[in-house]
């Protein structure tokens, strides 16, 4: 298991997390392709769902809300407890602004008899990660990561991992001091971490070949 697999399953087993993990690579390094296999698998095996949202273009606040509320409904199927209020809020993210309280209310109905059942658990068991930091547009990485922490860090403990390639932000000063206030570690991609993965990709699938091969019977 490469090191960033490491660090990303030590950050699915600490408890009560209220911090966000960052990958930080270039453009072509192959991290999202790493993001959406091995780090995908390795969230699932941890019993965590992986929501994937990329910030490519993104303008508002009210895009990602939408985006997260259909990462998380998509496989949630009840709703209880804290999970109402939770499902409640996101239904008020997805409601456009000038909708009519009829309107949001109808949408909570429409969720609450396709969903029965959420809890705490499952919002926690969570792992909302973000692509493409560098690439939003319209909001500022303040507004971005103040939204993160505030919805997701603090208040629901949510596992988030963040992908960047930091050499093409502006200002990179500031990112740094921004991004101290909800990032508790920064693993660095390259694309020689993407050479090594696919290298023991395909030496595990030459053994398993070779092993099929001398167990095939006639």
């Amino acid at each position: 298991m490469d090191q960033i697999a490491i660090n990303i399953k030590q950050y699915l087993k600490t408890p009560s997390t209220n911090f966000a993990l960052q990958i930080n690579g270039e453009w072509g390094s192959g991290k999202t392709y790493y993001l959406k296999t091995t780090a995908k698998d390795i969230i699932e095996e941890e019993g965590f769902r992986f929501c994937y949202i990329s910030l490519n273009g993104i303008s508002k606040i009210d895009n990602i809300k939408k985006s997260l509320f259909y990462e998380l409904s998509s496989s949630i199927s009840s709703i209880s407890g804290k999970g109402i209020g939770f499902m409640r809020t996101l239904s008020e993210w997805a409601t456009p602004v000038h909708s009519s309280v009829d309107v949001t209310n109808k949408i909570l109905a429409s969720i609450e008899s396709k969903f029965i059942e959420i809890t705490p658990e499952i919002i926690e068991k969570s792992v909302v990660c973000f692509d493409d930091l560098e690439r939003i547009s319209g909001i500022t990485l303040e507004e971005l990561f103040g939204f993160i922490n505030s919805n997701l860090l603090e208040h629901t403990n949510m596992k988030v991992i963040i992908l960047s390639n930091e050499s093409e932000i502006l200002e990179k000063e500031r990112v740094v001091k921004i991004k101290e206030k909800i990032i508790g570690r920064t693993l660095n991609f390259s694309i020689s971490d993407m050479d090594r993965i696919v290298n023991e990709l395909l030496r595990e699938y030459r053994i398993g070949s070779t092993s099929r091969f001398w167990t095939q019977k006639d």
